[in-house]
């Protein structure tokens, strides 16, 4: 019965001692990819990103007709920068803070997040703003450098 004991626990640091190879092995490897599939610098600019967001203005006057506003601007001022390998990713972060820009306000009481393009004109001056999604903005614009949208 001791003997039996004994095997189990020696059978059971080998297995330990497998799964901690195959795990640093497989973290090894992650590095080594990582490394090789990575041709960006460490530090974000800009910069790299502002066709993403000269692409959307070309769709968004292709779809009304008419160029919007710069959101570049806003966008250099407020957003957190991402990269990503996935570069569908990476297009679609960049058009989320594109069209949530969008939907952004200044009323007299603060700032608002409407859910209409284009925005109905409203004599309490509020858009037409529903709060159904409220918690989902305000989710979002934590996010933002300017703490006051949210």
């Amino acid at each position: 019965m001791a003997m039996d004991r004994a095997i189990f626990h020696c059978y059971k640091l080998w297995i330990a001692c497998v799964l901690l190879v195959i795990i640093a092995d497989g973290r090894f490897m992650q590095a080594q990819h990582a490394d090789k599939t990575f041709t960006g610098s460490t530090v974000l600019t800009p910069e790299q990103f502002h066709p993403y967001i000269e692409h959307f203005r070309i769709q968004e006057q292709e779809a009304t007709g008419k160029l919007g506003d710069d959101s570049w601007p806003w966008m250099l001022a407020q957003i957190p920068w991402f990269a990503s390998s996935n570069k569908q990713f990476e297009e679609m972060y960049y058009f989320r803070w594109y069209s949530w820009q969008k939907h952004l306000v200044m009323t007299r009481h603060g700032h608002l997040i409407t859910e209409w393009l284009p925005k109905p004109e409203m004599p309490d001056g509020y858009f037409g703003a529903l709060p159904d999604a409220a918690a989902f903005h305000i989710g979002e614009a934590r996010w933002l450098r300017d703490k006051s949208i949210a």
